[in-house]
This record gives C-alpha cells, structure tokens and sequence, in this order.
C-alpha cells in the first residue's frame, strides 16, 4: 500500500512511504478488509510522525496500470470447475452487493460461504 502526494493526475504523485501487508490464502472478504484498514491505520500513524522533509518523496517510475471496477458478473463462477480452482474468485466476491452465483439447469444459484471455525 503507497501513501502518494496529490497531483492534477490520477495516482501520479510522488511516492511518500509505504505498508506492507500479507493477504492469507483462506482469507475472506471481510478479513482482507479488516487487514487492509489496519495497513492503513499503520500507514497514516507513520505518515503522521514523518518530518516535513520526508513528505516530499520520490517520483514514481513506470507507467500507471489501471484495473477495471469490479461487477456483478465477475462473481460468476462455472459449475464445471471445481470450487478449489476457482477459490479466489468466489473468497473475494462481496456477499451482499455481488454475491458470487453460477447457472445451472436452467437457473441461477447463488454461493454463501463462511468460515465454521478452525479444522
């Protein structure tokens, strides 16, 4: 996660500091969230205790790569492929405005999973 300063343009500001974070591979849309927001917190704590000099940072270099917005149909999964092949989409799908769904036998299903508790 990168903390830029502003600029005219879309994320081409300078680069002021940084917060690694790690993501689990069984790791829901909630907990993602949960372990982006205290990236964050931990981010702006330490930006906050920066000297005026140190917010200056370096340019960034390369070009901008922009992702699309997610959507309902990038919830969809196939139900010919098994879920462990498709794990990823179907943990980070949002269970209330994209619920993760797939067709089959002429309707539409949709997918909620949760965590039971630790195996």
């Amino acid at each position: 996660m990168s903390l830029i300063s502003m600029e005219d343009s879309l994320d081409t500001g300078a680069l002021v500091a940084q917060q690694g974070f790690d993501i689990q591979h069984d790791s829901l849309l909630n907990e993602i969230a949960l372990t982006i927001g205290s990236a964050q917190a931990e981010l702006i704590a330490s930006s906050l205790k920066m000297k005026p000099t140190e917010l200056q940072g370096q340019p960034q270099i390369g070009t901008a790569t922009y992702l699309e917005k997610r959507t309902p149909a990038d919830s969809e999964i196939d139900p010919t492929i098994s879920l462990a092949d498709q794990w990823d989409k179907i943990r980070v799908a949002d269970p209330v405005r994209y619920p993760t769904f797939f067709r089959l036998l002429g309707h539409t299903y949709t997918l909620k999973i949760g965590k039971l508790g630790d195996e």
